[in-house]
């Protein structure tokens, strides 16, 4: 029978020393209380076998502990011992490969395991339960059950949301852009909140990240002007804080960049007005703001 618990670090085990309590709390005002994995390449899954899969390196958040598999850890959906209870008879479907994992003050210290739920169990992954989902792992419901397909998220409507989750990650904010400083804000970004706008500190200075928006003009979404005598067509810009501006149009029928007879920004900045002299055109926009 193979184990279930991988090669792992876990920062900071109970009794670890006479902080540690102290360091989880710290982990809790970072994470938020989140459970979750730190990046999307953290402890990713790929199919090994026609019956095993490889769970890859990398660190998870679970009851304020970080824990972080530092070797490459192999599951087979043959092997019973490495399901959380005795399998029903093997029918296929969504199995879920989870990370175990409670924080117990206790010695020894408990260890992280990489587990199967069986479909019927998928219920089992709820707030606050021991599990963090890794993958939904799809076996084929015709012997010898082979693996199908992997999946971040249970395809099966009632179990939807049973997905993988990562930690929640914020820019810094600000009540106003302050004066750049090389040295204090060379590679930092910054949520400017009376701006509403990011910025990023590059080695010259502040650059404010721009929003960006696409589309399609269809021939027969235009409607006529008779004052000016031209199509237009109206574009909500709104979430472009304001300030949007046209930044290319190309002719489909064509493939070569058009130009707007006129351009009006109506509503402080809400709305991209665009006229042109047909209406027979078929074009796609990028507006940036």
């Amino acid at each position: 029978m193979a184990s279930t618990i991988p090669t792992q670090e876990r920062v900071v085990d109970p009794f670890a020393s006479y902080n540690s309590n102290i360091v989880n709390q710290i982990t809790e005002i970072v994470t938020q209380g989140d459970e979750g994995l730190l990046t999307p390449n953290s402890m990713q899954v790929t199919i090994d076998s026609i019956s095993r899969v490889a769970v890859s390196t990398g660190y998870a958040m679970k009851d304020d502990v970080l824990i972080n598999i530092t070797a490459e850890h192999i599951v087979d959906f043959t092997d019973t011992s490495q399901y959380i209870s005795d399998p029903l008879p093997f029918t296929g479907g969504y199995y879920y490969l989870v990370l175990n994992y409670q924080y117990l003050k206790q010695r020894p210290a408990p260890q992280a395991s990489i587990v199967i739920l069986q479909p019927t169990e998928r219920g089992l992954i709820t707030s606050g339960s021991t599990y963090l989902l890794l993958k939904v792992v799809e076996l084929d419901t015709v012997g010898p059950h082979s693996i199908l397909n992997i999946y971040d998220s249970d395809p099966e409507p009632a179990y939807e949301n049973n997905a993988r989750t990562y930690l929640r990650y914020y820019a810094g904010a600000v009540s106003f852009l302050p004066t750049f400083e090389q040295t204090r804000d060379q590679g930092r970004i910054v949520y400017d909140v009376t701006d509403d706008a990011y910025y990023y500190g590059y080695a010259s200075g502040w650059s404010k990240a721009a929003s960006v928006t696409s589309g399609q003009l269809s021939a027969t979404g235009w409607l006529y002007d008779s004052v000016t005598g031209y199509y237009y067509f109206d574009i909500d810009t709104s979430f472009l804080n304001n300030n949007a501006f046209l930044s290319s149009w190309f002719d489909n029928s064509t493939g070569y960049q058009v130009s707007p007879t006129n351009v009006q920004i109506l509503n402080s900045g809400n709305t991209l007005r665009v006229y042109f002299n047909t209406n027979t055109l078929t074009i796609d926009y990028i507006i940036q703001g």
